[in-house]
């Protein structure tokens, strides 16, 4: 009989001492896992920024060729005024050209 109250006392403080071990291993092997999804969150959340950041200049650069654009057209029509105003009929013939073909490029 006291055999028998010894191993299941022995068999009880073993399951006991296997299940407190079991729960800091899972805790500790949690703790890991967490600390890796954590931080390939963060990983995803700075790509995420980048992408947004590269969006947006993409964005930009359509509009900032558009202005430009624009700002050398207005330069070319000045530059033509200017060349009228001083009878310089050559320069005002070429600028005229390039507003014509919208060829600003060869300024």
């Amino acid at each position: 009989m006291y055999s028998t109250i010894t191993a299941i006392s022995l068999i009880s403080v073993t399951v006991s001492l296997v299940f407190t071990l079991g729960f800091y291993v899972g805790k500790i092997y949690t703790r890991k896992i967490d600390a890796k999804n954590k931080e390939l969150a963060e990983i995803q959340e700075v790509s995420d920024r980048v992408d947004h950041i590269i969006n947006k200049m993409v964005v930009h650069q359509e509009s900032w060729k558009k202005r430009d654009a624009e700002n050398e057209l207005h330069a070319v029509q000045y530059l033509l005024e200017k060349a009228i105003e001083e009878e310089d009929y050559e320069e005002a013939a070429r600028l005229r050209d390039l507003l014509k073909n919208n060829n600003l490029n060869e300024l």
